[in-house]
């Protein structure tokens, strides 16, 4: 005799033991919602397109924090290394430099700051969370040194067009975030140096019996993290014509929450590009359907808090189920 399931109970397991699959199914719960109580505000062609194009600053974090949770690390200071690839790319476009010569300077910056991160963590053994809580502070307080507080105008007008224009109709930030999903994609499942990452967050001490360098491949993750986040400082700050000192406050903490809600791991080893991009979508969907509704900013931003621990919290489930 067959016995029913129970579709809330097939859900929570799903959601609890898929890296992707529980990510997506919230989403689509959510979508379907917002949809019935927005009515067509909710399907308009110009929200779909504001909602992807923020969404794309979220996921190239996200993305970045998946490849250092991979590696058993944690960065706090993604969103302040996105705010200082914003200045730097900023003033320098405002220079007249060429394109590339700005693009390459913002990814710098976020490779020279996750390198610093990956060093004092991988080799000097710091604590990951203080490490980089440090680092946050350290890198507000230079951005503010630098400008003076003050924001950069007048930017370069090639370098406005990456953040606000369109390639086939879809902005030009979405196809940012679709090449570096598919980098991303192939690094961690494609190649040695992927396989050895998630090793090394995995069981560090049975990778190192092995033969791995697990210090020289978490600086790399972190390397790898910094840059994406560079990537997205300098996107974000042609899309809005303006380097503001706060640009990526926060950013971190909701990249982190959204790779957790897709199945990523704090503890390392696990995760999936794609469960992080739906993990993302899930976060930024439901403040874009908050918006939508004009729920007052102060409940925005409790919800945002209750997002992050129900990331903590099924975190901590899923582990408990994996023993």
């Amino acid at each position: 005799m067959e016995t029913k399931k129970n579709p809330a109970k097939s859900f929570l397991r799903m959601l609890l033991t898929n890296d992707s699959a529980g990510a997506v199914l919230i989403w689509l719960v959510i979508a379907v919602i917002l949809i019935i109580v927005t009515g067509d505000t909710f399907l308009t062609t110009r929200n779909f397109t504001n909602l992807s194009r923020y969404m794309s600053f979220y996921i190239m974090v996200g993305l970045g924090v998946l490849m250092i949770f991979m590696s058993g690390g944690m960065d706090m200071s993604l969103g302040a290394t996105t705010g200082m690839s914003g200045i730097v790319t900023a003033y320098l476009s405002k220079t007249g430099l060429p394109l590339i010569v700005v693009i390459l300077a913002g990814i710098a910056v976020g490779v020279l700051i996750g390198g610093f991160n990956g060093y004092i963590i991988g080799y000097l053994r710091f604590p990951a969370f203080i490490a980089t809580l440090g680092c946050q502070q350290l890198v507000r307080g230079l951005i503010n040194v630098i400008t003076r507080g003050y924001p950069i105008n007048e930017l370069g007008e090639s370098f406005v067009t990456m953040g606000t224009g369109y390639f086939l109709k879809i902005p030009i930030p979405v196809w940012i975030t679709i090449l570096i999903g598919l980098v991303t994609w192939y690094t961690l499942n494609k190649t040695v140096f992927g396989r050895r990452l998630a090793a090394t967050g995995g069981n560090e001490q049975a990778a190192m019996v092995s033969g791995i360098n697990t210090r020289k491949h978490r600086m790399m993750a972190y390397m790898y993290g910094g840059a994406l986040a560079g990537i997205a400082g300098m996107v974000l700050t042609a899309r809005m014509s303006v380097a503001q000192t706060s640009t990526g406050t926060g950013f971190e903490l909701e990249a982190i929450a959204g790779a957790i809600i897709g199945g990523a791991s704090a503890e390392g080893g696990k995760g999936t590009v794609m469960g992080t991009v739906f993990g993302i979508m899930v976060v930024y969907t439901l403040k874009n359907g908050m918006s939508l509704l004009s729920v007052n900013a102060y409940w925005q931003s409790a919800m945002q808090g209750a997002i992050v621990l129900l990331a903590v919290f099924l975190d901590i489930i899923r582990k408990r189920n994996a023993k």
